[in-house]
């Protein structure tokens, strides 16, 4: 049952230490990969190129170590949430809405296809940043909420589909070596940011159902109100 899978991992996740679960990178060809992904990630909104170039924003990133991280603890809990998605979906009567176009690029749409990820679901690689003293606790315990400072769109763990963005939120940025964490998301029933919600502590209600709510919420580039530049980069 559910609560011998539960104590389950709780018992590995006890047990497990960084080396269990991650491992090294170590082929150029493979990190130079990372880095032509990662730069086309950065596919900015042409209307607000301008905003982002005055900020520092570059239009390349290099790659210079990577490691792989599988944590089976962490994928037990992450498949059980998306099978929740799953029954969700088959309960309502239209699917889930897929994201706009262009929100994120060619190149991590078909990297994410290539790995076999559901699609139907929202299930994409994102990109998170970080500070390098976080890293041993996510890699660990996973991300986890109750420790992020309220963002723009609330309380929660933030991912970008542009890595640029991602690295305004490491603790080095531009002018030096930053932790970013290309992380397996499922997005599933998705609430679109018309405004800042600095006070929201979870997705808003989905059909009017104090109960169902969104999966996620999103913004994409673009006028939000109460946002300090006017619009989202």
């Amino acid at each position: 049952d559910w609560l011998a899978l539960l104590k389950e991992y709780q018992d590995m996740s006890a047990q497990l230490t960084r080396r269990d679960v991650s491992w090294n990178i170590d082929s150029s060809a493979e990190l130079w990969k990372f880095s032509e992904l990662l730069s086309a990630s950065m596919n900015h909104a042409a209307a607000f190129t301008p905003t982002r170039r005055d900020k520092g924003c570059r239009s390349r990133l290099q790659v210079v170590s990577a490691f792989r991280c599988e944590n089976p603890c962490l994928l037990g809990r992450y498949r059980q949430t998306q099978a929740q998605t799953k029954v969700k979906q088959s309960h309502k009567h239209y699917p889930v809405e897929p994201l706009p176009a262009g929100l994120i690029c060619p190149e991590l749409q078909a990297f994410s296809r290539n790995l076999g990820l559901d699609l139907d679901i929202n299930e994409y690689m994102l990109v998170h940043g970080t500070k390098a003293e976080h890293l041993g606790s996510i890699i660990l315990g996973g991300f986890d909420c109750r420790f992020a400072k309220s963002g723009y769109y609330g309380r929660g763990t933030y991912f970008a589909s542009q890595a640029c963005k991602s690295v305004q939120y490491t603790d080095k940025g531009w002018d030096s070596q930053n932790l970013l964490i290309l992380s397996c998301v499922t997005l599933g029933y998705m609430h679109r940011m018309q405004a800042v919600d600095r006070d929201r502590g979870r997705p808003p209600e989905f059909g009017g159902s104090n109960i169902d709510l969104y999966d996620s919420v999103f913004a994409a580039p673009g006028p939000i109100v109460s946002h300090d530049q006017g619009h989202q980069t």
